[in-house]
This record gives C-alpha cells, sequence and structure tokens, in this order.
C-alpha cells in the first residue's frame, strides 16, 4: 500500500474533496444565457445581472509564459520550460482587469491557447481581489462584454449580496446628508456608465440649483458638496463619481 504521493508526502490526515466540475462540458449555463440576454434587452438592471452569476461557474483563462530561455544552434531563443499563469489585461480605462469567461467556446474565441479552468464566481472574485485588481471583465472579445468594478468584486466575492450605486439606498442617503446645508434644491442619481464598459465613471449625480442662483455661488457648490460627503463609506459603495450641475 502506497502511504505517500510523489514528493514523499504522507496520505495520512488529508482528504479529497469531489470535483464539482467534473461533469462540467464548458457550455454556457442556461441561467446565465437568459440574464445576459435580459440585461442587454434592458430588461433587468446590472444589480441584476451580477446577482445571477451567484454560486455558478465561470472559466479563468490561464496561458502559457516561458519560464526559461536558452539559444538555439541557430542564434534564436527558444523555451526550455513555461508555466501557467493567470492573465491580466488592460481595459478601456487602463487599468489591469481579470478576464473571465461563461463558456469555453467564448474563451477560444479570444485567446485559442489558453486553458479554461473552471471555478465557482465568487472565487474568481477573490482571485482578481488577490492580484490587486480593481477590474473583472466579463467575455472580453464578445460585442456585449461588460465590467465588473471594484465595490461589486469585493461585495460579491464575500457573496454579499450587492445594489448598484445608482440604486444604491445608502449610496442616496449619504448625497441626501452632503446636500442637506447647500442651496440645492434637489439630486438625481444615474449610471454615467450604463453598458458597463469602462468608458466613463460609474456613478453619475445630478444636483440641481435653484434658478436664480449667483453663478460665483454655483461656483462653490461642488467643492463644498465633496468636503461633507462621508468617504470612507462612500468609496467602499462607489468606483468613481462625476457630477454635473443642471437648473
Amino acid at each position: 500500500m502506497i502511504s505517500s504521493d510523489s514528493a514523499g508526502v504522507p496520505w495520512e490526515g488529508r482528504s479529497l474533496s469531489d470535483n464539482l466540475f467534473a461533469e462540467d462540458d464548458g457550455s454556457e449555463l442556461s441561467e446565465i444565457t437568459s440574464a445576459l440576454r435580459a440585461f442587454h434587452n434592458s430588461e433587468i438592471g446590472f444589480t441584476e445581472v451580477l446577482n445571477s452569476f451567484k454560486d455558478s461557474r465561470v472559466l479563468i483563462p490561464l496561458v502559457a509564459k516561458a519560464a526559461g530561455t536558452k539559444l538555439g544552434q541557430h542564434g534564436q531563443k527558444v523555451d526550455t520550460s513555461s508555466d501557467m499563469h493567470i492573465v491580466a489585461i488592460e481595459g478601456p480605462d487602463k487599468l489591469p482587469a481579470l478576464p473571465i469567461f461563461t463558456s469555453s467556446d467564448k474563451l477560444s474565441a479570444w485567446n485559442s491557447s489558453a486553458r479554461p479552468v473552471p471555478v465557482q464566481f465568487e472565487r474568481a472574485l477573490l482571485a482578481a481581489a488577490a492580484e490587486g485588481q480593481t477590474r473583472v471583465i466579463v467575455n472580453p472579445g464578445e460585442n456585449e462584454w461588460f465590467a465588473i468594478r471594484r465595490p461589486a468584486i469585493e461585495s460579491l466575492a464575500k457573496q454579499q449580496h450587492w445594489v448598484s450605486p445608482e440604486q444604491n439606498p445608502e449610496v442616496k442617503s449619504l448625497v441626501s446628508e452632503a446636500i442637506s446645508d447647500l442651496p440645492i434644491e434637489g439630486f438625481k442619481l444615474i449610471s454615467a456608465d450604463p453598458d458597463r464598459q469602462l468608458v466613463a465613471e460609474e456613478l453619475g449625480i445630478l444636483l440641481k440649483l435653484p434658478a436664480d442662483l449667483p453663478p460665483e455661488k454655483a461656483k462653490e457648490v461642488v467643492p463644498a458638496f465633496l468636503s461633507g460627503l462621508k468617504y470612507e463609506r462612500f468609496n467602499f459603495l462607489v468606483d468613481s463619481l462625476k457630477i454635473s450641475l443642471v437648473s
């Protein structure tokens, strides 16, 4: 009877767990397909589509990276060994992002040499956080790709329910408190990047000014609003912000 593995580490005290994805053929899960279709048809919001990924399987691509090289007989550089690495890509906002895929077909279309590794969605987000990445891009290379930003990554990785900032009552409360002593008649929260493709800030805030507010007073509104905002909590809930004044 073999009492240890090939490295000489005893088997005693170790247990093997079932492979949750042993029967996985790499196809897109039907519930994910339905959620993505509904999102891109504007039938559900981003909050709903992200929460539909809960406990689902996604694919992380591993790519080969040369670990050693030498000169060949004709003076060319050749690889002597290689390791598999999690890859990072650059998003439209120039920040590094972890790519994940909902099917092996979509991953192969993006990079045919990448190896698909099935993982639970939350574990993929944890991997991004461990790599210091504040972006996860779902299905890059597809026309309907989208990005998950830092606040959602942190929340969903902990298996917590996440709410998009323009819909989040706590964000609304923080903004309301920050404008309470300012000459502002009201405000509105909107998604500044509705397609979630990192082309703008995450949250837009429209601040309504009185029609008779003098221009010199209007210039003071944004700095005063920002100084009254409770950043420690607000920054946890919102990735980035764009403020617009309307009258």
